[in-house]
């Protein structure tokens, strides 16, 4: 495993614990305001953090993708394909 896989990997672990803690937050502090404020368009601070913690993660996923392609090739012969084998999973 290389540096750059092992840094993916570390930020991956990263993303994933924050957007975990961050739910648990999220769901404690707005369970009970939600209810209230139905028709509230504003958007929580929580929630845009937690989508770009998404963001990192499927990053994150794409690039540990790549990297296990490198190491074990797929049987897929078309580029197009693989894509596709890839955006299924994220």
């Amino acid at each position: 495993m290389n540096i750059y896989q092992k840094n993916v990997l570390i930020l991956f672990q990263w993303a994933w614990t924050a957007f975990k803690a961050g739910l648990r937050d999220l769901r404690e502090d707005i369970v009970g305001t939600v209810a209230e404020n139905d028709d509230d368009d504003k958007r929580h601070p929580e929630v845009l953090d937690l989508q770009r913690l998404v963001y990192i993660c499927r990053a994150c996923l794409r690039l540990l993708v790549t990297f296990t392609e490198e190491v074990y090739p797929s049987k897929v012969n078309s580029g197009s394909k693989q894509i596709q084998v890839c955006e299924k999973f994220l």
